[in-house]
């Protein structure tokens, strides 16, 4: 291989590696949030799309067509997780639904479709046919049936892509719309730069399936500095998305939902609701559930709970969950962690052993013994 073909190769697929052990680095990490390991998974699925775009565009490794083959259920996959890490930005309350199990469906439909030349023999169908085709050229139109579509799922794969960065942007533009009163951070207007970016790039790359591979590789290429440029403003700021998450719902309290409100009976109904009632002992407690109870919308609750008791909804929830278990775990000395761990409406051992270290200082057992001594 020619030096000038193999550093042009290395650049291609250095981000899609480096995406992938970014990932991995971050999916053993210690005191995890959920939505930590949708944003690892949603890293590790790019930087494979990214790889199965670059095998097929350059047609560099013909004997890896099968690796093409297989990561076509990836963009798939890809495609919600980005979906969910984004609801969660862009949600005051978010939680982990089984009806999110449903976008996953097409990657089930593509998985068994991408196997059947491996299981049923007489399908028509050769490794070349994964070669960089554009859809308008004459080499397209005498594939047979099969390739053709295995084909096209490479393409739709990125409208689906193009789709969720349509509505990404929309959603950019309707909060910087309505929130001109206050001056936006370097991090909304980073991210907001970022998600158009990544769209025109999407778009060119579609535009190249169609016309020419070559703009399929430029657009990887372009990606690939996006990529390296954002990695790199996390790197100065570290909770770059949480960040980001914060400076939307800023945004969104622009344009302000409380008022008219009297918030001290909020507030006092609020701590009535989690001192008496132990509201939070209930697992399955919701932003949305709170706020009915209060009688006041959830970006209302949202807003009293960030700008007038400084806390977010799970920290507030948490808080009250870590004080009860500490109690019971000192009153009722035979009863088991796991039983307290229910009782105070944690659904995971591991989240409330986390949860309660990070924020106690110590685990839920030293606790209980350092308290018994005294």
């Amino acid at each position: 291989m020619p030096f000038d073909n193999f550093i042009y190769l290395f650049l291609m697929f250095f981000v899609p590696f480096f995406l992938i052990i970014i990932a991995l680095g971050q999916l053993v990490e210690k005191d995890k949030e959920f939505v930590h390991f949708i944003f690892s998974l949603s890293f590790i699925g790019q930087g494979l799309w990214e790889m199965q775009i670059i095998l097929y565009s350059t047609w560099a490794f013909p004997e890896l067509y099968w690796l093409i083959l297989l990561l076509i259920p990836v963009s798939y996959i890809v495609t919600p997780l980005l979906l969910i890490r984004y609801i969660w930005i862009f949600s005051v309350d978010y939680r982990f639904y089984r009806k999110h199990l449903f976008l996953f469906i097409p990657a089930v439909v593509v998985s068994i479709f991408c196997m059947l030349p491996f299981v049923i023999n007489g399908i028509d169908f050769n490794s070349n046919h994964l070669a960089g085709i554009p859809v308008v050229s004459k080499e397209f139109g005498s594939l047979p049936l099969y390739s053709k579509i295995l084909y096209l799922n490479l393409i739709i794969s990125k409208v689906f892509l193009l789709v969720l960065m349509t509505m990404m942007l929309y959603k950019f533009y309707r909060i910087s719309r309505y929130s001109r009163s206050i001056k936006l951070s370097a991090v909304f207007r980073i991210g907001y730069v970022f998600a158009i970016l990544i769209t025109v790039m999407t778009v060119v790359c579609l535009a190249g399936d169609f016309f020419s591979m070559q703009l399929v590789r430029g657009s990887i290429f372009v990606a690939n500095i996006f990529i390296c440029s954002v990695y790199i403003v996390s790197r100065r700021h570290p909770s770059y998305n949480r960040m980001l998450k914060i400076e939307i719902e800023k945004a969104a309290y622009s344009h302000s939902y409380i008022k008219g409100i009297d918030i001290e009976p909020v507030v006092s109904s609020l701590y009535r609701l989690m001192q008496e009632d132990k509201a939070f002992a209930d697992e399955d407690i919701t932003l949305k559930k709170l706020a009915d109870e209060l009688g006041i919308t959830t970006h209302q609750l949202s807003q009293i709970l960030n700008e007038k008791i400084k806390k977010n909804f799970s920290t507030f929830i948490n808080e009250f969950r870590i004080e009860e278990a500490k109690d019971l775990l000192i009153e009722e000395f035979d009863r088991s962690i796991l039983s307290i761990s229910i009782a105070v409406g944690f659904n995971s051992y591991t989240t409330f052993c986390t949860t309660f270290s990070r924020m106690a200082g110590m685990s839920p057992s030293q606790y209980r013994k350092d308290n018994r001594k005294k």
